[in-house]
């Protein structure tokens, strides 16, 4: 896709050198084709004029991108990828996350068919133009529909994120943010002569160890969000809201959450256990246990398979903290 761009873009500039610009719209008489008609002292060149103007613009956006990367807006580089592990949520180029938010909507069939149609009719369209002139006045229904298309794909783009219609399950979701399954994060980042065997509460203050007291707060911020209460709280000092309660066909009821009414793990019971497993490697496990708000003696839901490892010499504090991956 770039590649075709960068075709597309130079062949532009050929057919301009080629064919010549043609005045401003409001410059321009109803029904007169300015191109190649352009007063020799009106005329921009394409070298020098052109070409050092698109230069100048472009080193101030790319100025611009790299400031605002560096001090307005964190983006760090991603971890190496791991052939053999798939991430959760993972998502489409940029260039291609508003056909991934279609997928989402319909039968991949009927969608695979549609994507090429609305390629054709946006590539078309300027040669059905209903205006008499190029002015923007005797263009509202090309422009009108221009900006449509935008505002239509700027929220395909939205529904290709996660954040649309993608939900898997609440201890899935705090598991993949407190112990992600590649590269490092806050938890992973504690440094190993802080974590000592044992089991340790979602916001637990461990004494003599700050790091791993932040990152079980953190693990206490992520539960609270997949997490509502039925008014039986299994952990304490814990902060959520009330389940909204939604009922199947069959009689089976789901817990929700917040606005859009995400799936919620109702009064969980969460610990991070340790296990020294041999010199130098340690086993980290995030445990959930949900029981049912209607029968506190039965289990709905037990998980306990999702464990990491973290070795003496893994460097993951350096990662996390020198390159701000975390």
């Amino acid at each position: 896709m770039p590649l075709l761009l960068g075709i597309f873009f130079f062949v532009h500039y050929y057919k301009v050198v080629l064919h010549g610009l043609s005045l401003p719209p409001g410059r321009e008489e109803i029904g007169e084709d300015t191109a190649k008609r352009v007063p020799r002292d009106e005329r921009t060149y394409f070298i020098p004029d052109l070409l050092t103007s698109e230069l100048m613009w472009t080193a101030l956006l790319s100025l611009f991108l790299i400031a605002g990367s560096l001090w307005l807006w964190d983006a760090p580089l991603e971890t190496h990828a791991d052939p053999v592990v798939t991430p959760l949520h993972v998502v489409a180029p940029w260039y291609l996350s508003w056909s991934q938010g279609w997928l989402k909507l319909a039968d991949k069939t009927i969608i695979v068919g549609f994507i090429p149609l609305l390629m054709v009719a946006f590539i078309v369209m300027p040669y059905f133009e209903v205006g008499k002139s190029r002015r923007y006045a005797d263009r509202r229904v090309g422009i009108s529909v221009s900006m449509v298309f935008i505002a239509f794909m700027l929220v395909s783009n939205w529904m290709g994120t996660p954040e649309f219609r993608v939900e898997s399950s609440p201890d899935r979701e705090v598991s993949i943010k407190v112990l992600p399954e590649e590269g490092p994060s806050l938890l992973m980042a504690v440094p190993y002569e802080e974590i000592q065997p044992g089991s340790y509460l979602p916001g637990q203050v461990v004494s003599g160890s700050p790091h791993l007291t932040e990152a079980l707060a953190y693990y206490k911020t992520i539960l609270e969000e997949h997490s509502c209460t039925m008014g039986n709280p299994a952990l304490t000092d814990f902060h959520v809201a009330a389940c909204r309660i939604e009922e199947g066909g069959t009689g089976e009821k789901r817990y929700g959450v917040g606005i859009n009414n995400k799936e919620a793990m109702p009064d969980p019971y969460s610990e991070l256990r340790v296990e020294e497993v041999q010199d130098g490697l340690l086993e980290l496990n995030l445990y959930y246990e949900v029981a049912n708000p209607d029968d506190l003696n039965e289990i709905l839901n037990i998980s306990d398979d999702w464990v990491k490892h973290k070795h003496i010499d893994s460097n993951y504090e350096e990662e996390c903290r020198y390159f701000n991956k975390c």
